[in-house]
């Protein structure tokens, strides 16, 4: 095999994650932004310099990820971020707890993909792992994106929404389901639990094998 010149990548990258915050309003407890335990300062991706990277990038980008470990709409330019993306010819996914999503601001983003996450279908199993959050409005929030969406036929939009299944809520999963079907949401997806020790497991983890 040839060496290489000198070290680097070897071709501009085509799928792309991108952090708007690493801040967040809930506090999930396995999560290390929920739990404290992550070590960077919190803050905001500047607008500009957002900007500045996606001209430099979108010429060889085809897929953005606009999420890591915050909550991506607490970043009061996260539409106008999206937007530029997506008029640079950029496809964009999102992932959203669901409390502070603006449906206008999703319609005219032109987001490819909306994944609204719960933890659970009543507002005491969500908010046993959605610590602080709110699933009414979570839900208002969602069916808005919807029926907006539904007033302009030329949208991208896809809409998601995920049930994060732990131990506490497994038995509400055909109830989501149900819900899901009734929204006419575009995908609804039951999300394997993520825990990082073996006690988390114990309190945590399902019972169900499959999950």
């Amino acid at each position: 095999m040839a060496k290489l010149g000198r070290p680097g990548p070897l071709m501009m990258p085509v799928h792309l994650t991108i952090e708007p915050t690493n801040a967040c309003n809930l506090r999930c407890p396995v999560c290390e932004t929920g739990n404290g335990s992550l070590s960077r300062a919190k803050g905001m991706l500047d607008p500009d310099v957002y900007r500045a990277f996606i001209d430099q990038v979108a010429p060889t980008t085809a897929v953005l990820m606009f999420y890591f470990m915050g909550e991506p709409f607490l970043n009061k330019h996260a539409y106008d971020m999206i937007h530029y993306a997506r008029r640079k010819g950029i496809y964009v996914e999102t992932c959203t707890n669901g409390d502070f999503v603006d449906a206008k601001g999703v319609i005219y983003s032109d987001v490819n993909e909306i994944s609204f996450q719960i933890g659970g279908m009543t507002q005491a199993t969500h908010e046993m792992y959605r610590v602080r959050g709110d699933l009414g409005r979570i839900q208002a929030n969602l069916c808005e994106v919807l029926r907006l969406r539904a007033q302009v036929p030329e949208s991208h939009v896809q809409v998601n929404v995920g049930f994060v299944v732990m131990r506490h809520n497994e038995h509400e999963i055909p109830d989501f389901l149900r819900w899901a079907r009734s929204l006419g949401v575009d995908c609804a997806n039951v999300i394997d639990p993520c825990v990082r020790t073996v006690a988390e497991g114990h309190a945590l983890l399902p019972t169900d094998r499959k999950y």
